[in-house]
């Protein structure tokens, strides 16, 4: 990461506070699913990840690199603190056997996909 303001931050640095916060992250997880229903934080969670994904990009635009990081981390524990374990004790206690197996082969084609165009979306974004 460049100069934002008057901090600034390599990729490394980056890297390792975006590994560590997201340790963290994964330990807080369940508290969350003791308190509240989860319904209500999967809807939550995945509208602290959609403003958290819109201010990245909008950030990433106007070059401010340290409100992406920190959009990253507010991504990433709402990540940890809703979809991430969320989704599998949901589906674990909905559907049978071969459904959840059906949505595992799901998961793990979507993530496929995903890295499959990943680096097309970065070397074709912001080209003018």
């Amino acid at each position: 990461m460049s100069e934002s303001g008057s901090v600034s931050i390599s990729p490394t640095q980056g890297t390792v506070l975006i590994g560590v916060v997201n340790f963290i992250a994964s330990f807080t997880s369940a508290i969350p699913l003791k308190f509240f229903g989860r319904k209500i934080i999967l809807m939550i969670g995945h509208l602290f990840m959609t403003a958290s994904l819109i201010l990245i990009g909008i950030f990433q635009i106007e070059n401010m690199n340290l409100e992406v990081l920190i959009m990253i981390f507010v991504f990433l524990i709402s990540f940890q603190n809703s979809e991430g374990p969320t989704v599998w004790i949901y589906t674990s206690e909905v559907v049978c056997d071969t459904a959840m197996g059906i949505c595992v082969l799901s998961l793990m084609l979507t993530t496929l996909f995903i890295s499959l165009i990943t680096e097309f979306l970065f070397s074709s974004a912001f080209q003018a």
